[in-house]
């Protein structure tokens, strides 16, 4: 008699045991669903961008006339009311690197947005155009104190009277991120 209450014990636990499997693998298979259609969505974003926009995502194979074209676009598209084409035309002119250098005062202006994708994109831009060196670790830091500092170096190191100038508005501590002993990104 007792062994067989044990057997039926054990199987009460294995079936409860199976349930949550169950449950945790529909969440996960649910999240993934989720990550999937966002990122479909994002390619297809992307894509279209790319064709209001073309040349953007390798404007390397464009000769000097077709880049300084692009960064006229992509400088107005700085003011577009959708902040996720900003913030693609702020990526996109970071791509091109100093070339883009008469889109700063836009991406400055840009940086005060209140909008976090186009502050992030304004961010890339002028990451690029300075030609700094950004750590993954920082380039995923997303903070407004890990903002700021990442846009007073871009700014110092694009160092034109405007860029200097705005860069004197960012007065905080570097994050503590940045002070990573196999990084330091603090100056």
């Amino acid at each position: 008699m007792n062994g067989l209450h044990v057997r039926r014990g054990s199987g009460v636990v294995s079936i409860l045991v199976a349930v949550v499997v169950l449950i945790v693998l529909f969440m996960f298979i649910s999240g993934f669903g989720d990550t999937a259609r966002r990122m479909l969505e994002s390619s297809l974003v992307s894509k279209t961008f790319q064709k209001r926009f073309p040349g953007s995502d390798r404007p390397g194979r464009l000769d000097a006339a077709g880049r300084a074209a692009l960064v006229n676009s992509l400088t107005a598209a700085l003011r577009d009311p959708d902040p996720v084409t900003r913030k693609l035309a702020g990526s996109a002119l970071g791509r091109i690197g100093p070339e883009a250098l008469p889109a700063v005062p836009e991406l400055v202006r840009l940086l005060r947005s209140s909008e976090p994708e186009s502050r992030r994109g304004a961010l890339a831009g002028l990451e690029g155009i300075s030609g700094l060196s950004v750590p993954k670790r920082v380039q995923w830091a997303f903070t407004g104190e890990a903002m700021d500092w990442r846009a007073r170096k871009a700014l110092r190191a694009i160092n034109t009277p405007e860029a200097r100038a705005a860069a004197a508005a960012y007065t905080g501590p570097c994050p503590r991120l940045f002070k990573a002993p196999d990084m330091n990104w603090c100056d």
